[in-house]
């Protein structure tokens, strides 16, 4: 480890120890002039591997705290704290007391300390091989054991120290790398197979639990041969591996083999992140990729109590740690349904025992679990998923701007627009649809707009008006084929990079837009902007309202209709725009810039 540098000032040292202690990265600056020296001492949360290049990366290295210090050069002079300020990606503020100062460190060694563990890799993650130590690349020793490497992981997951894990296994601490030394493919012995075997638990005629069969032999035979559990029991008959036991205590325990239909089938195909999330609104989704770095970054998803199924990985809450499910138990009635995991065991001084929840509570599941238990996800399921195509998403956006203009259907001009929106769909459309659009393009055309248009008395312009409407309908329904969500933008369906932004532009414009306009959009500049206010009566009811667009010379250019998301003021200090970031911001999925902007009423 480097040396920690010095100022020379008492005060200014103990809080530079103070934070090397947290393992903050701390630099000093220091600048010599003629009759005082000054030293700016920055300190800096050090940015997990795991989190380089990411939004939330990007937040982790903002938070620092700044300290000007000033020194004369007189003899007996003594140092001078001139300014200090605590600062972040969005805002900074000045601190002027010593105690404010040790707060602000205090912030920050546990921010740091929170990040390192949820990025950390756990001790079972330690390759079960002896490791090899290299030292600034020098081999300094031919292989320890990997017990000694999970001591090693365990120290600094404790003290909140920063280190990770390669693609190779290693594990990285600075200056050194403890590499796994795998033996020779002839040496290796097969893993032995687990024990699969499952049994029923009912305790006192309550809700069927799903235990490992070893669990419940043990019981069995505890209750039959040990001395301190027999004398517990009052009567007890068993056969094979079923048993009916009646205990002291008043308890009556019942042990069968599971059936097929005790345990959870595996679905037949994996479940997509809809169907594991539920119903989930963007306030409680800001607050997961909040709370939790794996759901803001990707690798994990908030799943449904009662979508848990054995070997899925949940991140603790407060330890940021996972567990794996052993077993589930499900109870739907009567009364209040809920479910209830247990944890497999790790060691003695954990409980394997789990929380009841109600079946809509979100459990925060790993994907790598994910992939385990149901499967590879699909590529459009995967997270992030992959970008599509901007010739693929073009037709998404003409049929956004298509079905918005069936929703102004008055009169000859706006079915004239209608049938302009439906002949830019067909050119965005695949060609299977080309003839139902034509059709529906027809309809509005030779039909409805001629009626609108020759009606000269009462009864022929109501039944103009009627074959407007059914033209209308059936456009509706020929635009919803082609695009099965164009009745309303989602947020999942933002474009995300550039050329994305710059095709659902052309697409979503291209009847609405000028010429110039439209040609402007291969020089703009793709962005989102996000457009804060809040409600005039309380002030913490926000509003966010989300368009990516081309910013171009002719105006910001939108490229699909706005999505607009309500939520609750986190921080009543900050203004709208800076409560959108922290609520919202870690759900973009997007590779252009996100401008957030304050209205007056933010």
């Amino acid at each position: 480890m480097a040396e920690t540098q010095t100022t020379g000032i008492k005060n200014a040292d103990e809080l530079i120890t103070l934070a090397a202690a947290f393992g903050l990265t701390v630099t000093v600056e220091t600048t010599d002039r003629e009759t005082l020296t000054s030293y700016v001492v920055r300190f800096a949360i050090p940015v997990p591997v795991a989190y380089a290049g990411t939004e939330l990366g990007r937040a982790i290295a903002g938070d620092t705290l700044t300290l000007l210090w000033t020194k004369s050069k007189k003899k007996g002079a003594r140092g001078c704290l001139v300014d200090a300020t605590v600062g972040s990606v969005v805002a900074s503020r000045k601190v002027r007391t010593l105690r404010e100062i040790n707060a602000a460190i205090d912030t920050l060694g546990h921010s740091s300390a929170k990040y390192a563990r949820d990025a950390a890799p756990l001790p079972e993650d330690v390759v079960d091989a002896p490791h090899a130590v290299f030292s600034d690349g020098h081999q300094v020793h031919a292989g320890i054991p990997a017990a000694h490497v999970r001591t090693v992981v365990k120290n600094r997951r404790f003290r909140g120290w920063t280190f990770h894990q390669d693609d190779q296994g290693a594990i990285c601490i600075e200056g050194r790398r403890y590499v796994p030394v795998q033996p020779a493919a002839a040496e290796e012995t097969p893993a032995p197979v687990a024990d699969e075997r499952q049994h029923v638990r009912i305790t006192n005629d309550g809700p069927a639990e799903v235990i490992p069969t070893r669990e419940a032999l043990d019981e069995i035979n505890a209750a039959m041969m040990q001395p301190e559990v027999k004398r517990t029991v009052k009567r007890m008959s068993a056969s094979q591996s079923t048993a009916h036991i009646v205990y002291r205590d008043g308890r009556t325990v019942y042990l069968r083999p599971a059936t097929p239909e005790d345990t959870f089938p595996a679905p037949a195909e994996r479940p997509t992140d809809a169907e594991l999330t539920g119903d989930i609104d963007a306030e409680l989704s800001g607050y997961y990729a909040e709370t939790f770095a794996a759901v803001a970054d990707g690798s994990a998803l908030p799943v449904r109590a009662d979508m848990i199924r054995p070997g899925m990985d949940v991140i603790h809450a407060h330890m940021g740690e996972t567990r794996t499910v052993a077993t589930v138990t499900a109870y739907v009635g009567p009364g209040a349904p809920w479910v209830r995991p247990s944890w497999t065991f790790r060691s003695h001084d954990e409980s394997t025992t789990g929380s009841t929840f109600p079946p809509e509570m979100h459990l925060m599941v790993t994907r790598a679990s994910l992939d385990a238990v149901f499967g590879p996800a699909p590529v459009e399921d995967a997270a992030p998923a992959a970008p599509a195509a901007p010739a693929e998403a073009a037709p998404l956006f003409a049929a956004l701007a298509a079905y918005e203009a069936t929703m102004f259907c008055n009169g000859p001009r706006d079915l004239d627009d209608l049938a302009r929106h439906l002949h830019a769909v067909s050119k965005a459309a695949p060609t299977a649809h080309h003839h139902e659009i034509l059709e529906a393009e027809a309809d509005v055309v030779e039909g409805a707009w001629e009626a609108l248009r020759t009606a000269t008395d009462v009864r022929a312009r109501n039944a103009a008006h009627s074959k407007a409407r059914d033209a209308v309908e059936r456009a509706r329904a020929v635009i919803l084929e082609v695009a099965p969500r164009a009745h309303r933008m989602h947020g999942t369906d933002v474009p995300g990079t550039a050329e994305e932004i710059r095709a659902a532009a052309v697409a979503y414009n291209a009847v609405g837009g000028t010429p110039e306009e439209l040609s402007a959009v291969e020089t703009g500049t793709p962005q989102v902007r996000v457009r804060c206010s809040s409600d005039p009566r309380s002030g913490w009811n926000l509003t966010a309202t989300i368009t990516a667009g081309v910013d171009t010379p002719h105006g910001f250019l939108t490229a699909h209709p706005a999505v607009v998301v309500k939520f609750r003021r986190r921080d009543g200090r900050e203004d709208a725009a800076v409560n959108a970031r922290k609520v919202i911001g870690p759900l973009f999925r997007v590779s252009v810039p996100v401008e957030y902007d304050r209205s007056s009423r933010g």
